[in-house]
């Protein structure tokens, strides 16, 4: 209790004469764990909305049957049939789809259309009955009444009250021919209409298997056994009945992958959340710094009076909590607040690049709060820690002894310091060369925290000899010499202002030299391999997990008109292989060696397309030579419907479209192996001389009306859009980050000045005036922002090069082209000084308001 007694005193009365810095320290306490926590939520629902979509949509499901390539036989499913050990078999269809109200006036099928999961079932059969409720249904006749005439569906509650549509209604569903069906019951709220968001349609298999050209396929087949114990036993021997190519597999198996690949996307984003935190704490460590000195003497008396040294350190750590209990309870109310916007930036991200997902809301946990919470306090506590102790080593003479801080700085100081960066920079080279682990580029993270590390510690350094040097360029100008001498004088606290924002900073340069190395790798990419004059495909096929394929009439059609040279079809399955699903595309091998240029990474592209048409071998892309590790010249075994096929690697290309990775083989040799004939894509060459803008129209008329047609420029503006909107999120970050290092370089000179207002005061007695005050705090600030931009820049530039060559070729294995534009940079760190310079506004009035008979009173 007498602990509890004197921190209230010493508390309350600092906490009503500085509480500028109490509520800056706060705030910045409080914007890294919103950031965090916002993350955190919109990471942990769009996982969950994912999982317990594949759940609902499994339900009692043991095992599944899964198609490799172009999906399961139904003949497989008659030959399932006679296994006694089978209760139920579920034949499925699974499409993602745009689906549009037929009132809608919008005529563009992208802006008027919605995404929604559609699910092909018997929906008579037993157990989907009772899965698949309806409202107003409630035998099998009515499903029968309903379901009479071809084209009906049912659709989820969510999605109706979107489409403004109800039963009897009708709708659009963007497939290879665009048909309209007739909505004829809204599903009831469960687990399963629940799922996507309510974004789900259901309709019967044989209607689902017509409209997607899916006749004699299946997409998987779902089994509930009899005995669920015997699922292993259960497994091989369906294994062993059923077509090679095909795979048996539990449920939980099929999200893996893109789980996997939405981890290394999380993580990233995690990773990047706790910049904020970081300087957070930074913040918290200079505000109890600067608190340990100005309660120097109350805490000299207190000892002299009996208070322990560990009592001491305890008075200071219980006001880091505090402020760290107040700084999380504000995240976590910011985090609501933020975490919408986060999520509706995640979720687009994802559809973009991985899957299809709808997520309604954020739903947080109490742990996930409370591990916000925790972070916030005990980070704050952790940061504290050093100056409590020091705190706890005042002896009860110092305070009548020392007034000014020293600026005397022993050498072995600096030696230390420079022994430190040394190490840090060795450890961040060594973590860099290490391979990832288990996928995770880990060590790319340690390369990263050693960097960072090395920044914290080269700021002492920078800004002890940067403050020397301005103190003599400048000495004839008393307001500038006197900033850099106070700079000195409070070496300890600038020191770690300076190390907080030059990390904001160099986080800030090496994302925005990644993202530019980036765009750049993707513009040259782009110009050197989008050659052809028009693209187009189905609506659907823009969204990530649609499978909308079409027949080649479109092609034939298209060929027809004398305006054109060339059209490419590109067919895209998937395929089950080596434990993951990956990409097997084709095309015509001659078209793209006449009138595209793929980018390889050595070799002719036009040598290396007609060598692996006439010896029916395959390209693959970067991505997929790192994630298997194979090369040039090896050979790998694809399953296919005529069985394991040999094919010999021809060479390797450029691409940034996937990030699994894809296996290109020629069309005629594809339509050998899987008798497929469909497509997914066209490209269109034109001859020479012939005007775009005139065919535009005369195109778009010969494509059926679903399918979207872009020319060269409007597919490069489509790439660009979603590459900007993917890195969206990550500039926000930074910015806060950044914010909260500004927060930093207010408060350390908020503390500065009322530990000099006694200074103050008597150079305002010898002439100073308010102005020249003024000047002079805003020198400080502009010398802490120029520091720590110097700081920043230096090492972001390396930083980038941590992020473009080791964590993204581990996390992603995309090749970028390293490309620091100092113009982008120096806008940035613009911005960043400017700011730092409005930092010292409020410190800077409060300076001048000293009063020189109350700052002098002691004297």
């Amino acid at each position: 209790m007498f602990l509890f007694k004197i921190f209230k005193i010493l508390f309350l009365r600092y906490l009503r004469i500085e509480r500028y810095r109490f509520i800056l320290t706060v705030l910045g306490v409080a914007l890294g764990v919103s950031v965090y926590l916002s993350i955190q939520l919109a990471n942990n629902a769009s996982l969950r909305a994912f999982q317990n979509s594949l759940d609902a949509i499994s339900g009692k499901t043991n095992l599944q049957v899964l198609g490799s390539g172009l999906g399961v036989p139904e003949e497989t499913f008659i030959k399932l049939l006679k296994l006694t050990q089978i209760e139920n078999l579920s034949p499925i269809i699974q499409q993602t789809v745009l689906i549009k109200n037929t009132l809608s006036k919008e005529s563009s099928v992208s802006l008027s259309s919605k995404p929604a999961l559609l699910l092909g079932v018997d929906i008579l059969a037993r157990e989907n009955f009772r899965l698949y409720e309806v409202e107003k249904i409630v035998s099998t006749q009515d499903v029968l009444a309903s379901l009479e005439n071809r084209n009906g569906l049912f659709i989820g509650k969510e999605l109706a009250n979107i489409l403004n549509v109800g039963i009897g209604s009708f709708v659009k569903i963007e497939s290879a021919n665009y048909q309209e069906f007739e909505i004829r019951g809204i599903l009831k709220n469960n687990k399963l209409s629940d799922s996507m968001g309510g974004m789900l349609i259901v309709m019967d298999i044989g209607d689902a298997q017509a409209s997607f050209n899916r006749l004699g396929y299946l997409d998987r087949i779902d089994i509930v056994l009899k005995d669920s114990k015997k699922t292993d036993y259960m497994k091989r021997l369906i294994q062993s009945e059923i077509t090679s190519g095909l795979i048996v597999d539990r449920p939980q198996r099929r999200g893996s992958d893109v789980q996997k690949m939405l981890g290394s996307f999380q993580l990233n984003l995690k990773v990047l959340s706790f910049i904020s935190v970081l300087v957070g704490f930074f913040l918290i460590f200079n505000s109890m710094s600067a608190s340990v000195v100005r309660r120097t003497k109350e805490i000299s008396t207190l000892r002299s009076l009996g208070l322990t040294s560990f009592q001491g350190t305890t008075l200071i750590c219980m006001e880091a909590i505090c402020i760290g209990l107040a700084g999380s309870f504000l995240g976590v109310v910011l985090a609501f607040i933020f975490s919408r916007g986060v999520l509706f930036i995640v979720t687009k991200t994802i559809q973009n690049l991985y899957t299809f997902l709808y997520v309604a809301d954020v739903s947080p946990s109490i742990y996930e709060l409370m591990i916000a919470m925790c972070i916030g306090i005990a980070g704050s506590f952790f940061s504290s820690l050093w100056p409590a102790i020091k705190a706890g080593r005042i002896q009860p003479s110092r305070g009548i002894r020392v007034r000014f801080p020293s600026i005397v700085l022993p050498d072995f100081y600096m030696y230390r310091f420079i022994f430190f960066t040394i190490i840090m920079i060795i450890l961040s080279y060594m973590a860099s060369r290490v391979t990832p682990w288990n996928g995770v580029p880990i060590f790319g993270y340690l390369s990263a925290l050693f960097l960072i590390a090395s920044i914290s510690s080269m700021s002492f350094i920078v800004v002890f000899y940067a403050s020397l040097i301005f103190n003599f360029i400048f000495s004839k100008f008393k307001l500038i010499s006197l900033a850099s001498h106070n700079i000195r004088r409070h070496l300890s606290r600038n020191v770690v202002t300076v190390a907080s924002l030059s990390v904001a900073v160099a986080m800030l340069v090496s994302l925005v030299v990644m993202i530019n190395s980036f765009r750049e790798t993707v513009s040259i990419w782009t110009e050197q391999t989008l050659r052809a004059d028009f693209y187009s495909a189905p609506a659907s096929n823009f969204i990530k997990g649609s499978k909308s394929g079409f027949v080649k009439k479109e092609i034939i059609a298209l060929k027809n008109l004398e305006e054109v040279a060339a059209v490419d079809g590109y067919r895209s399955i998937k395929v089950f292989w080596k434990g993951s699903n990956i990409e097997v595309g084709s095309g015509n091998f001659n078209i793209v060696a006449d009138f595209g240029n793929l980018l390889f990474l050595d070799g002719n592209s036009k040598e290396i397309l007609r060598k692996a048409k006439k010896q029916r071998g395959a390209i693959i892309t970067e991505t997929f030579s790192n994630r298997f590790k194979i090369s040039k010249g090896d050979f790998i075994v694809l399953p296919t419907p005529r069985g394991n096929i040999q094919i010999e690697i021809k060479g390797v290309f450029y691409d940034y479209t996937t990030e699994g990775g894809r296996v290109i083989i020629d069309q005629d040799f594809y339509q050998e192996l899987w008798n497929d004939n469909s497509l997914n894509s066209i490209a269109v060459y034109l001859k020479n001389g012939t005007n775009k803008e005139k065919l535009f129209g005369k195109i778009k008329k010969t494509l059926p009306s679903n399918f979207i047609l872009l020319d060269n420029s409007g597919l490069k503006k489509r790439v660009f859009d979603v590459f900007d909107q993917t890195f969206s999120i990550t500039y926000v970050l930074e910015a806060i980050a950044i914010l909260v290092a500004i927060l930093g370089v207010a408060t350390n000179l908020s503390s500065n000045i009322l530990d000099r207002r006694r200074e103050i005061g008597t150079l305002r007695a010898i002439g100073m005036n308010k102005v020249e005050t003024i000047i002079s705090v805003i020198f400080e600030s502009g010398f802490l922002g120029l520091f720590a931009c110097f700081l920043g820049m230096i090492s972001g530039y390396f930083l980038a090069g941590i992020l473009i060559f080791v964590i993204n070729k581990q996390s992603f294995g995309w090749t970028i082209y390293f490309n620091f534009s100092f113009y982008s940079v120096f806008i940035y760190l613009f911005f960043v000084y400017l700011s730092s310079l409005l930092a010292g506004s409020i410190p800077s009035r409060i300076a001048a308001k000293t009063e020189i008979k109350n700052a002098l009173r002691a004297e």
